[in-house]
């Protein structure tokens, strides 16, 4: 099973919430662009992948979809922040920020 979290190709990915099970975790667009590289970020700008994920596949981040396997973990109140680029033309970059139900 899976959960899918559709961001904006125009770059407002803003807060998506999933429940502390485990499962796959699908980030995607509409299908108007593709990744060019998808990532966690920790509150220094810096990739990284948070306790509980695993991941991504594709491991570069890039295209239609970005998956995660997560193990339930609870997520901090606050979330953990992503962001994104895509091959959309105008305001293809955008940030997002994933936190338990």
């Amino acid at each position: 099973m899976s959960h899918r979290i559709n961001v904006k190709c125009d770059g407002n990915g803003g807060t998506s919430s999933i429940d502390k099970v485990k499962d796959t975790i699908v980030f995607g667009t509409s299908g108007n662009c593709n990744f060019l590289s998808f990532s966690f970020v920790d509150a220094n700008g810096n990739n990284w992948t948070p306790p509980g994920f695993t991941g991504p596949d594709p491991a570069n981040g890039a295209g239609a979809t970005v998956s995660y396997a997560y193990d339930g973990s609870p997520i901090p109140a606050n979330g953990y922040t992503f962001r994104y680029t895509t091959d959309s033309k105008m305001l293809g970059d955008g940030t997002g920020v994933i936190k338990n139900k």
